[in-house]
């Protein structure tokens, strides 16, 4: 993205234990790792480096157990979306994108 300050990303984490937590592997990805409180359940971190994508990732976290398919974490993906949001783009996991894609996707909307 040209403006990544204006993107967050909305993961729905479908998880087993031991897995990578999403946040948790971008924020060490820039050298910025993040700290998991002790007995905090689904995950609450601490951002005492200060990752800059820390705060631009909304998640839902949930257990292996409790997934029920690509489906379903779509539907839930709406959860993540805040009033101020001006769009919403929904991709897959394995998506390339182009250099300056967010430009090219306002030109094209506007």
């Amino acid at each position: 993205a040209k403006y990544p300050d204006r993107i967050y990303a909305g993961v729905v984490q479908q998880n087993a234990e031991g897995d990578l937590d999403a946040v948790v592997a971008v924020c060490q990805s820039r050298g910025r790792p993040v700290i998991k409180h002790e007995n905090s359940g689904k995950g609450l971190f601490e951002n005492p480096n200060n990752c800059k994508e820390f705060n631009q990732i909304r998640m839902i976290r949930m257990d292996v157990s409790e997934a029920a398919g690509p489906v379903y974490a779509r539907g839930r993906q709406p959860e993540l979306l805040e009033d101020n949001d001006d769009f919403c783009m929904q991709i897959d996991a394995h998506t390339i994108f182009k250099k300056d894609w967010d430009v090219m996707m306002l030109e094209q909307w506007g």
